[in-house]
């Protein structure tokens, strides 16, 4: 072999040296999202799972332990808490969620065991750049599907909230297990009252709820149990309320606002009788925004917002929320919270049926 075989030789194997030295392990974030599933990712934390579909619902929320509200959609590991409103956006959110990591500040540690979770093995990578643009090609490719399933969910919510009134109109006025469902809970006089309630053909409560931007009808929840009270589907329940905000201008009372189905209807009738606007939330969680975009009206009307929580952990934390974002609205002294007084777990509809029905038998906090 000559000396110009040997020298070019020699270049190979220094080039092959090199690139040996500056191939490194990287794990694809990717793959480890596409990788991972739900029964995956709740079977290595022990996540009870009381309902598998869409979203799978949990028994006990990691971050609170309320025993309500936390969900996990099943096709991309966003989560949420109705009850203390933690939530993230993929299965990296929910593991470092239940490692007790920052998804941002300690990045690398969480992508490490998702991908033990996946059983994605690190790849070498030999360029740089090239896996930085492919990364970048997989984040757009990531992006552009979930802009594409935003919109196709915007039209199905569009196309079903147009049913709602229908829905709400096909319901019937009366029905006698439902006015027997009332009357145990002391609202037998609401039965009848178009506006309130209705029923379906098995004589479960429906209830329409109302766009808090708009004050039009939207969705229209039926009561399956304590526990499960859905809307339509494709439906969201977010920035709605149980009775309409536009009603605002034709009371001139106090204004308010409770947690849940059942505490509405019993501030109905508890509080409506005064000319006073009630409004409910659909979930503890939504009184904070729901005081965020009213309080101000309130405020220059010169009237007062009251707060009716249930005597539970989410229900004090809702009224904490509740309280901060009044109070940031500049809704200082015009705020009241409505005491229950019955014990831990008591709600507004405890108190209508432990009362003759006046209002005053309970203390009434500024």
């Amino acid at each position: 072999m000559g000396f110009k075989e040997n020298t070019l030789l020699l270049r190979s194997n220094v080039t092959q040296t090199r690139k040996f030295e500056h191939t490194k392990t990287r794990i694809d974030k990717h793959d480890v999202l596409a990788a991972l599933d739900a029964g995956t990712v709740t079977a290595r934390y022990a996540i009870p799972i009381q309902s598998r579909g869409k979203w799978w619902r949990a028994r006990e929320c990691p971050t609170c332990q309320s025993s309500t509200g936390f969900a996990i959609k099943a096709s991309d590991g966003r989560f949420r808490c109705h009850s203390c409103e933690t939530r993230g956006c993929d299965w990296l959110a929910l593991v470092a969620l239940c490692e007790g990591l920052n998804i941002k500040a300690d990045f690398r540690r969480v992508l490490a065991v998702a991908a033990d979770i996946a059983g994605v093995a690190p790849v070498d990578v030999a360029n740089e750049n090239e896996w930085r643009a492919r990364q970048e090609q997989r984040e757009r490719e990531r992006t552009e599907r979930e802009r594409v399933q935003a919109e196709a969910d915007a039209k199905r919510q569009e196309t079903a909230i147009a049913q709602a009134p229908a829905v709400w109109d096909a319901s019937a006025r009366i029905h006698p297990a439902g006015y027997e469902y009332l009357r145990n809970r002391g609202l037998g006089s609401l039965c009848g009252k178009q506006d309130v309630v209705r029923f379906n053909l098995e004589g479960k409560l429906r209830c329409p709820l109302y766009s808090l931007a708009t004050g039009k009808l939207v969705n229209v929840v039926t009561r399956h149990s304590s526990k499960r009270v859905p809307g339509l589907k494709g439906i969201s329940t977010g920035e709605t309320t149980f009775g309409s905000w536009s009603d605002f201008n034709t009371t001139a009372g106090a204004v308010f606002l409770v947690e849940g189905l059942t505490d509405y209807l019993s501030g109905r009738v508890l509080f409506a009788p005064e000319n006073n606007l009630v409004l409910g939330a659909h979930g503890a969680s939504s009184l904070p925004k729901i005081v965020a975009a009213i309080a101000r009206a309130i405020r220059e009307a010169g009237r007062t917002l009251c707060l009716v929580v249930d005597a539970d952990a989410p229900g004090h934390k809702a009224a904490r929320d509740a309280i901060a974002a009044a109070v940031e609205a500049g809704l200082d002294d015009e705020l009241g919270f409505f005491n229950l007084g019955l014990g831990a777990g008591a709600d507004l509809n405890d108190a209508l049926q432990h009362c003759t029905g006046d209002v005053r038998d309970y203390d009434y906090d500024r």
